[in-house]
């Protein structure tokens, strides 16, 4: 790293909510040298300033929501909205800062924070579901956070929360490992399902992408549906964050960012 591990991540939590894409540069410097970066990410005074950063997009984000909410409903428009790229921000580096579920929260205003973050993500999706935005990332990522609280700060079960799926937890947990991975498969003419014979070598069939995620590709129409149901990671299990991911990352113009970046 041609920069101190400490003095890359006080500049990247300082762009953070202020530059578009700002979470694109802080993967990349996590991906280029993790094992320096992730110590000092890990410290209570940069994890706190990065949660604070969180905390605040949230908040900017639910109250852009509430004037667009009611804007609508004076002019009658119940068009779709987007909080667009500073709206991402937060769904990635809730990723970033909490890399493993299990991990108990040792300190109390880490605690603290998860639930001010569950909160805020809570209110978040409430006034998304109103302006008819699409909420599925922040609805995952909020039901992570509350599994995470302690019993005595969960309160009353959210409907949205889930039953923790091991798969899902593992792709939410390093997701751009995974968007990684996916980007240098994308680039290798094989069809993914692993029963296939065309897995490891070039198919004589045209393959086509998976019609929701755009990433994974597939021989025929029984792979692509064997892919979907079986295996040690199915697709049914992957197809929706890829989607996310690669709407942080478009296909088209990152292959030459993120291609130095991709580690087996």
């Amino acid at each position: 790293m041609p920069f101190g591990p400490r003095a890359a991540a006080k500049t990247l939590i300082g762009c953070l909510g202020r530059i578009d894409y700002a979470h694109h540069v802080f993967a990349l410097v996590l991906a280029y040298d993790r094992p320096r970066l992730m110590p000092v990410i890990s410290e209570d005074s940069v994890r706190n300033a990065i949660l604070r950063r969180i905390l605040y997009c949230l908040k900017a984000g639910t109250a852009f929501l509430r004037d667009v909410a009611a804007q609508s409903t004076s002019s009658g428009d119940k068009g779709r909205c987007d909080l667009g790229p500073k709206g991402t921000i937060p769904l990635l580096l809730l990723t970033v800062c909490f890399p493993n579920d299990d991990a108990p929260m040792d300190t109390a205003y880490l605690a603290g924070y998860h639930r001010a973050l569950s909160d805020e993500l809570q209110s978040l999706i409430a006034m998304g579901n109103l302006c008819g935005m699409d909420t599925g990332p922040y609805l995952r990522l909020a039901s992570s956070l509350w599994n995470k609280l302690p019993s005595h700060l969960q309160g009353e079960k959210p409907s949205f929360v889930v039953a923790g799926d091991g798969t899902a937890q593992l792709i939410l947990a390093d997701p751009y490992r995974h968007l990684h991975n996916s980007l240098r498969l994308l680039h290798q003419p094989f069809c993914r399902t692993r029963d296939c014979p065309f897995r490891a070598s070039r198919s004589p069939l045209p393959l086509r992408k998976c019609g929701k995620c755009l990433v994974t590709l597939y021989c025929s129409q029984p792979c692509q549906k064997a892919d979907w149901r079986d295996g040690a990671e199915p697709h049914r299990e992957l197809c929706g964050m890829l989607q996310d991911l690669f709407q942080f990352a478009p296909l088209e113009m990152s292959e030459h960012i993120w291609k130095p970046c991709n580690r087996s």
